[in-house]
């Protein structure tokens, strides 16, 4: 499902609605995938959540009325968004929305960086997605 989703969003018929679709992925989807990162970047706090605790900060890892995945994403999920990403970074419309801000780029790596940190018993899921190219982006 999660792969007709990011499909949906970066078919070339909407191209020019990709930084729409991503804003609303990355704040209504992503933080329930990745709830760390996503609370430190403040991905998915609404203005009623955000009024219950104050303006500070939540603890790292909480992510306010949205418990998500602990402590990471799941490797399958893992891939499908790591194999789609690699896509995208390939098309240079796409490319500029996910890394032509701090807080896209800071999303982006981190994405990327948990799939390195993928455990040894996910070797099946870490073999699919290099062999659709992260390890090998050609540009």
């Amino acid at each position: 499902m999660l792969d007709n989703i990011l499909n949906f969003i970066a078919a070339d018929v909407r191209r020019k609605r990709f930084p729409f679709w991503f804003d609303l992925l990355k704040n209504r989807i992503l933080p329930t995938l990745y709830p760390a990162v996503c609370t430190v970047l403040r991905l998915g706090v609404t203005q009623a959540s955000e009024q219950a605790v104050g303006s500070a900060l939540p603890p790292v890892g909480m992510v306010l009325n949205n418990p998500g995945f602990r402590p990471e994403c799941p490797p399958e999920i893992q891939a499908v968004m790591v194999q789609w990403l690699t896509r995208c970074v390939r098309v240079p419309e796409l490319c500029n929305v996910l890394l032509g801000d701090e807080l896209n780029t800071k999303l982006v790596l981190e994405i990327f960086r948990q799939t390195f940190t993928m455990p040894v018993s996910s070797a099946d899921t870490y073999g699919q997605v290099s062999a659709d190219g992260l390890l090998h982006i050609h540009t």
